[in-house]
């Protein structure tokens, strides 16, 4: 059997979210998180706005362990490096 790839961006919801519910009804799913500081950082996010991120992607972890499935995060500096890194 396969496994889904669910690659988590900016909505960090697990209630409600369609993309995660059709890759749970195919079977096994992988999570990804890429974190991307540095991009990020020449975009203008400031400290609190990455931190209020940091803890979103915390409380996903946990929301996604309840329901059997990981989450993998991978530091990126670019968005541009996100299809070799996935």
């Amino acid at each position: 059997m396969s496994v889904t790839l669910m690659w988590f961006r900016g909505d960090l919801r697990v209630q409600d979210n369609r993309a995660l519910a059709a890759a749970a009804a195919r079977g096994p799913v992988v999570a990804v998180y890429l974190r991307a500081l540095p991009h990020w950082q020449r975009h203008g996010h400031g400290a609190n706005q990455l931190d209020f991120r940091a803890r979103g992607v915390a409380a996903l972890e946990v929301a996604l362990r309840g329901l059997g499935i990981p989450l993998l995060h991978r530091d990126i500096d670019d968005f541009a490096e996100a299809p070799e890194t996935l």
